[in-house]
């Protein structure tokens, strides 16, 4: 559950931004945004009178509608900030899992009910379909033509007996079926890259025509759009099971 207190006491005492607040307070931007509108709107003034606790407060900000609806309608213009933000911007591990939490929390914490997560992925797909500025580029790939892989870019922290290490995460998939796969190796050598791709093509029981991978060194030991140099051990890997490779970015 949020603090509301918190947000009001981050914004007034300490004067931060509210990406800041929605940092130490652990929600969206946007519920920090709904926050500070909705105590505006009551004519809550700061510092708060000293007798209102918290479900006074709640009451305050998020009164029983005359007519309540069935569910507590997600901030779909904060949410979509929120996912379309620049990549530099943009909050660390941002899912639509975590959207819709961050949203449940805030509906249960005005004493409404959440949609499901289906139906809100349902409802965030509609409300993102025809936005100004959100161009799309779409590949149609044949059954059974091409895999896909590359590394997350992100890595977790793997907790065992002998302590905690980053790994990286592999991920491959089928683009037609959209058929993923994915795991945890230690690192991006060679052997792990290619090993992780045998893992992949027995999860999948089959082997793809082509393989399209993006330039990193554990696959392509020289980078050119015409004629790129794989890693030797990785092409023996492709040769083995008669894969192609002869798209070396992400786009073929």
């Amino acid at each position: 559950m949020m603090n509301i207190k918190d947000i009001l006491r981050y914004r007034h005492d300490h004067a931060l931004s509210r990406a800041q607040i929605a940092a130490a307070v652990g929600v969206s931007t946007g519920t920090v945004s709904h926050v500070l509108a909705r105590a505006q709107a009551a004519g809550l003034s700061w510092p708060l009178p000293p007798d209102l606790d918290d479900e006074a407060l709640r009451a305050r900000l998020y009164p029983v509608p005359d007519h309540p609806s069935d569910r507590v309608q997600p901030d779909w213009e904060a949410i979509l900030e929120d996912l379309e933000a620049p990549r530099q911007r943009r909050r660390t591990r941002l899912t639509r899992h975590r959207l819709w939490s961050e949203y449940r929390d805030e509906a249960l914490a005005q004493g409404g009910k959440a949609y499901t997560y289906s139906r809100f992925c349902a409802l965030l797909k509609e409300h993102r379909q025809g936005r100004p500025g959100q161009a799309q580029m779409r590949f149609h790939y044949a059954p059974g033509l091409y895999g896909l892989s590359d590394f997350s870019g992100k890595t977790l922290s793997l907790r065992s007996g002998r302590g905690e290490k980053d790994v990286e995460i592999f991920v491959a998939m089928l683009p037609h079926s959209n058929m993923i796969y994915a795991e945890a190796v230690p690192d991006q050598s060679v052997r792990h890259w290619t090993m992780a791709h045998r893992r992949a093509l027995e999860a999948f029981g089959g082997v793809p025509e082509r393989w399209i991978i993006d330039n990193l060194k554990a696959g392509v030991t020289r980078a050119d759009r015409e004629e790129p140099q794989l890693n030797p051990s990785f092409r023996e890997f492709a040769k083995h099971y008669g894969l192609a490779l002869p798209c070396h970015d992400k786009y073929g």
